[in-house]
């Protein structure tokens, strides 16, 4: 038979609580950051995504491309040869077909990331909220002890 103990109880001072509310805040901004950033990655891909299934089936598209500093160049885009950035500035030939399946893998991979952050973010919330009640209670009761 097992003994279970019971989790030990440690009595933490106002010092303590302010370092766990500040180490709290700093998670929620990263987790806050992270989750700005899926979204970003997500709304890219669906847009180009639905970039590249307008693309399919026509022949050359007149386009105006961007250069930078407002310039832009007329330009005509070939949808048949459509290409793609692997890591380490290699780029490759690849079907619109083969695109539009891995931006849906991508879109379902940063979905699945995107719920997991929105999780952590809520539990960092109310872990936070947690804290400064406990702060906000500390300080009253520090507060009443001076009268």
């Amino acid at each position: 038979m097992v003994d279970q103990q019971p989790a030990q109880q440690r009595r933490v001072n106002l010092s303590e609580i302010k370092q766990f509310h500040t180490q709290e805040k700093r998670k929620l901004n990263r987790l806050l950051e992270r989750q700005q950033m899926i979204n970003q990655m997500a709304m890219e891909a669906e847009s180009t995504l639905l970039a590249t299934k307008e693309l399919t089936g026509k022949n050359d598209v007149d386009s105006i491309i961007p250069l930078g500093a407002g310039i832009f160049v007329n330009a005509k885009i070939v949808p048949h040869s459509l290409k793609r950035s692997l890591p380490g500035n290699v780029v490759i030939d690849s079907t619109a077909e083969q695109i539009e399946k891995d931006l849906m893998e991508r879109m379902v991979i940063l979905s699945k990331d995107g719920e997991i952050i929105h999780k952590q973010v809520t539990e960092a919330k109310i872990n936070l909220q947690s804290l400064t009640h406990v702060l906000q209670m500390a300080r009253k009761g520090r507060a009443a002890g001076k009268k």
